[in-house]
C-alpha cells in the first residue's frame, strides 16, 4: 500500500457545465463511478507529470454515453468491425466523443482519451493511459488493486499489465479482442520490443511536478464494484 499519494490540482469550476451534462445522462451509481475515475486519473497524471486538468476532465466525460440504449450507441458510432455490431457497448467510447463534439467540446487530447477509454490507448497519449488505468483500476470495481498502486509511480508498467492481462485474459478464454485493443497492446513498448521492434519513449515526464496538497484524496481502500 502506498502511504502517501501526491495532491493534484484540477480546475472543476471549468467542467462544472459539463458535470451537469454527465449527471443527467448516467445512474447515480456510475456518476460515483466516473468521479472516482476522474480524481485517480487526476492523481496518475500529478505523480507522472501529466497534465492534470485534462485527466480530470477526460475522467468526469468518459463516461457520458456509458448508458445509452444499444440503438443510440450504433447511431452515435456506426460499427468499424463485426464485434461492434455484436456488442454495442464496446462503442460508447466513440459515441461519446461524438456527443461531445456535437455539444462543442473541443481539446483533442481529452477527446482521445475519452474515446480510447473502452479499448485501450492508441497513439502515446499519455491522459488516454491515465483514464483507461484509472478506469479498470479505481477502488469502486474491486480489483486490479495492484494496477491502481502501480501507477502510481510507474504507468508505463501499469498501462502494460492493463491491457496485457485483458488480451491474455480473453485469449485464453478463446473471446474475440477488440481490434482497437490488439492495436493498443501492440504499441505497447515491451511488447513491440518482444517482436523486435523499436520501443517508443516513456508516456511519464522525468521531471513530475510538485501537487497541491490542499486537493482532495482519494482513498484506495476497496470499495464495491461497479454494477
Amino acid at each position: 500500500m502506498i502511504a502517501a499519494l501526491p495532491q493534484p490540482r484540477h480546475p472543476l469550476a471549468d467542467l462544472v457545465g459539463w458535470d451537469d451534462r454527465v449527471r443527467l445522462m448516467v445512474r447515480p451509481k456510475r456518476y460515483q463511478h466516473v468521479l472516482r475515475v476522474a480524481e485517480l486519473a487526476c492523481q496518475i497524471a500529478c505523480a507522472n507529470g501529466i497534465d492534470e486538468s485534462r485527466a480530470y476532465a477526460a475522467g468526469i466525460l468518459h463516461d457520458i454515453a456509458r448508458d445509452l440504449p444499444d440503438a443510440e450507441l450504433l447511431r452515435l458510432a456506426p460499427p468499424e468491425h463485426a464485434i461492434d455490431a455484436a456488442h454495442p457497448l464496446a462503442l460508447h467510447g466513440r459515441a461519446a466523443r461524438t456527443l461531445l463534439e456535437r455539444w462543442g467540446y473541443r481539446d483533442p487530447v481529452v477527446l482521445e482519451a475519452v474515446e480510447d477509454h473502452t479499448t485501450g490507448p492508441r497513439g502515446g497519449n499519455p491522459v488516454s493511459a491515465c483514464v483507461y488505468v484509472a478506469d479498470v483500476s479505481e477502488p469502486g470495481r474491486g480489483v486490479n488493486d495492484d494496477i491502481r498502486e502501480m501507477a502510481l509511480y510507474d504507468l508505463d508498467a501499469a498501462l502494460h499489465r492493463a491491457i496485457a492481462s485483458k488480451v491474455t485474459y480473453l485469449q485464453g478464454r478463446g473471446i474475440q479482442v477488440h481490434p482497437r485493443t490488439l492495436q493498443a497492446y501492440y504499441a505497447l513498448p515491451l511488447v513491440r520490443v518482444d517482436h523486435g521492434h523499436s520501443t517508443s519513449g516513456s508516456l511519464v515526464s522525468e521531471n513530475a511536478p510538485a501537487c497541491d496538497s490542499a486537493a482532495p484524496r482519494l482513498s484506495l481502500r476497496r470499495t464495491r464494484p461497479v454494477p
